[in-house]
């Protein structure tokens, strides 16, 4: 989700006359894309604000940036650091922290984050020329189907930094599906925090199979990918149509997480071991040759070696079960 933001960003800036450069010391403009699924990443985020305080030092050959006292917005004269993702929370707290950051934006904020810089362009008397995007052309490409996620996983910090789902309407998903097909992309893949959740806070309902459906017949558009799904919000409806279209990808993206049931009650997951293996069998059936890819969380707090060892024989099992769907009474 951050890579296509990154990108949509890139697009944007582009129109209005910027070019991109891999020396941040050459840049007007930084901006600092952040993930903190991770500690690990977070970690990373840290080091690197911690070199743009050096970046905006050598910029202004003496201290830190000070706010303009004549600005009638307060941005800086010089180079722009901005910040925008998951790592921005209590953007108060963050200004106070890191003062020589000239703006922090939510995550997915493009709009707010381009809003801020054409007034900065005003005020320094800059006024970029409008122009078509130089990024080159993806052949795989990444579509936003939805922002945020309405579950609560007690290990998953998205919901407090991203929000509550929100949908992105059909049409707009297949008006950009169809824009990047025509820049060359030939596969597209559809990201949401929960994809098997999509539409469910629209007025009609609409569905990722709804998606698939849609966007399946554009012309020169060659494969279909969608991620992250959700084994509790998967539908039967999402497998028919995943196995009826050809230019879906047999290829799943299904985080289990644990195998074993007490573990998953802990994650607030909403499934139990054996609805995995269901829907494993369920899609095994009517898409034989798949691939399924998976996320596992090794030593949960509390989590015993029997627990453990349950999870292990979960995947080994996965790895020869020979499913029949229906079952048999």
């Amino acid at each position: 989700m951050n890579r296509a933001d990154a990108y949509r960003l890139g697009e944007e800036l582009e129109k209005r006359g910027y070019a991109p450069t891999n020396q941040p010391e050459a840049a007007d403009l930084v901006v600092l894309n952040t993930c903190v699924v991770r500690q690990s990443a977070e970690d990373k985020v840290l080091g690197r604000l911690s070199s743009l305080s050096s970046l905006k030092r050598r910029a202004q050959g003496s201290a830190l940036l000070q706010t303009s006292s004549d600005s009638p917005y307060g941005y800086r004269e010089s180079k722009l650091v901005c910040v925008m993702g998951c790592f921005v929370d209590d953007i108060q707290a963050l200004e106070t922290r890191y003062p020589y950051v000239d703006a922090f934006f939510k995550p997915s904020d493009i709009a707010g984050l381009m809003q801020f810089v054409e007034g900065w362009e005003a005020e320094q008397g800059e006024y970029a020329s409008q122009r078509q995007p130089l990024t080159a052309p993806q052949v795989s490409d990444l579509v936003p189907i939805s922002y945020g996620c309405d579950h609560r996983c007690t290990y998953c910090i998205v919901t407090l930094r991203r929000g509550k789902q929100r949908s992105r309407p059909i049409a707009e998903i297949v008006a950009e599906a169809r824009r990047l097909v025509g820049r060359g992309a030939r596969e597209i893949t559809l990201l949401g925090q929960n994809v098997d959740a999509y539409g469910s806070d629209l007025p009609d309902h609409p569905t990722l199979a709804d998606i698939l459906r849609a966007i399946h017949d554009i012309e020169d558009l060659w494969r279909i990918r969608f991620l992250t799904s959700h084994p509790k919000d998967m539908s039967q409806e999402i497998v028919e149509a995943a196995a009826a279209l050809p230019k879906v990808c047999e290829c799943w993206e299904l985080p289990v997480q644990s195998g074993d049931d007490a573990i998953l009650r802990r994650m607030a997951r909403g499934y139990t071991v054996e609805h995995f293996r269901d829907l494993v069998c369920r899609i095994r059936e009517r898409i034989p040759r798949s691939a399924l890819n998976t996320d596992i969380i090794v030593g949960f707090p509390g989590e015993t070696k029997e627990q453990f060892e349950s999870t292990l024989r979960l995947v080994q099992r996965r790895a020869s079960i020979q499913c029949t769907w229906p079952p048999t009474p």
